[in-house]
């Protein structure tokens, strides 16, 4: 398959009557979308789409809250095809315009229940034209006009800009190198730079790890991640490619550890979760031990991603007697979406941390397509020794800020992360910027105390 939204189809075909997607409140009974509603919706809103926008192969805007018609919404965008820019609710006003600026967003898709919202917080900066309204699906489609950008200062002019993210060049390309969605890296050390996801940058991971984590229809993965954060793509075609169950629940049930263990495992029966190690602390010992990696847990998959890899000696802990759940330690940077690296911790919970750098959990192997390289100070290849990580390879490019769509070539990425090579593996050891990841989003440590002192 060359594009997610082929992968969905695929799996379709063979698994229609299947539920797809379950969105669960814990509090009322859950709401579910079987495969053949998820498609012929997706496909009704793809034809909407493309009546209502002016071309193909062009970026549109979601600006939307966790639901059951989430599947829908990206899987009709991807069909026009064009990409999706995810817009957060509860993001600050000015990163949304700025990234709705550099994007030259000239529609979005708006939950319908947060078009007041949209209209109330942005009317100031921008025009918004309601253009049709999907009750079926719950969106409002809008256009911007007249944006307003109130941020310095700019990086390039809009009109030089709109020349690298021209729909003409996408047209050019085969449907895996058309963008299938567009992030931005969190700018705490200046502005985010937008990151533009090609399918063929993707689609390997979504098959190499279906296949690691033995993918198969009766799993059901849960959507941690919010649509801002990459490893959300990875959640949800991990499902929807495979015949699988999407689980989804409202972000203030992700707030609540009791409740979404209860969700996750007494009502739903997970079995694949990629998590970052904070929302797995959350949980505390008690639940981890009884519930989540209870001996008898629903959970064949623990992914931990987005952040440094909690110690052997901790993992080990959190785990109960017997319990047969397998943990995987998966690196990667937004600029190389999603994951690069990945490493299957030893099924056997007694193996000596001696034989792990003192419990530290590799990086692990690169996944299909990626290159991953150590390079000193200057530049040389470490085989021994310490250096910083760089990520790339033919396939596996995104396009930052106002790069160009060129020819297939290797690209490589410097991460800023520092590590130990010690016997071909990977071992992270920190940055020499004072950034720190927190629930996958790069922090500042300087900025961080420069305004714990205001």
């Amino acid at each position: 398959m060359k594009c997610l939204h082929e992968m969905v189809l695929k799996a379709a075909v063979h698994h229609g009557a299947k539920t797809a997607a379950i969105f669960d409140t814990g509090a009322s009974p859950a709401v579910c979308l079987s495969y053949d509603e998820l498609v012929a919706l997706g496909n009704e809103l793809c034809r909407n789409l493309q009546e209502a926008v002016e071309e193909n192969n062009q970026l549109i805007g979601v600006f939307c809250d966790v639901d059951m018609f989430l599947p829908v919404w990206i899987f009709g965008v991807l069909q026009v095809p064009a990409a999706y820019v995810p817009l957060d609710p509860v993001a600050p006003p000015l990163l949304t315009i700025r990234i709705m600026d550099r994007c030259h967003l000239e529609f979005c898709l708006i939950q319908s229940t947060l078009l007041q919202q949209f209209q109330s917080v942005f009317s100031s900066l921008l025009s918004v034209q309601v253009i049709a309204v999907w009750s079926a699906v719950k969106l409002t489609l809008v256009k911007l006009k007249n944006l307003q950008v109130r941020y310095n200062p700019p990086l390039q002019t809009k009109q030089e800009d709109k020349q690298h993210l021209s729909t003409k060049d996408c047209e050019k390309k085969d449907q895996a190198e058309q963008l299938a969605y567009v992030l931005h890296t969190s700018g705490t050390t200046g502005l985010p730079k937008i990151v533009k996801v090609p399918h063929k940058c993707i689609v390997p991971n979504i098959v190499e790890l279906s296949s690691l984590f033995q993918m198969t229809a009766e799993d059901v993965v849960f959507l941690a991640s919010p649509l801002t954060f990459d490893p959300s793509v990875v959640e949800m075609f991990l499902a929807l490619a495979s015949g699988a169950c999407l689980l989804m629940v409202p972000a203030a049930v992700k707030r609540m550890p009791a409740r979404l263990a209860n969700v996750l495992f007494r009502r739903n029966a997970t079995t694949v979760l990629q998590a970052t190690p904070t929302l797995m602390r959350r949980f505390g010992g008690r639940v981890l031990q009884e519930e989540i990696l209870s001996a008898g847990s629903s959970l064949r998959v623990l992914a931990l991603g987005g952040e440094v890899c909690p110690s052997l000696f901790l993992l080990n802990s959190w785990r109960q007697a017997g319990n047969k759940t397998c943990i995987y330690n998966l690196y990667g940077t937004t600029e190389v979406s999603c994951w690069a690296c990945c490493y299957k911790l030893p099924d056997d919970p007694s193996v000596s941390a001696d034989h792990m750098n003192c419990g530290s959990v590799p990086l692990g192997e690169a996944l299909m397509d990626t290159v991953v390289e150590v390079r000193d100070e200057n530049g040389r290849l470490v085989t021994e020794g310490e250096g910083q990580v760089f990520i790339g390879g033919q396939k596996r490019v995104c396009l930052l800020d106002d790069e160009t769509l060129t020819s297939a070539r290797q690209v490589m990425r410097a991460t800023g992360d520092w590590v130990m090579v010690q016997n071909s593996q990977l071992f992270y050891l920190g940055r020499k910027d004072r950034l720190v990841k927190r629930h996958g989003q790069m922090l500042h440590l300087d900025a961080l105390q420069q305004a714990s002192h205001l």
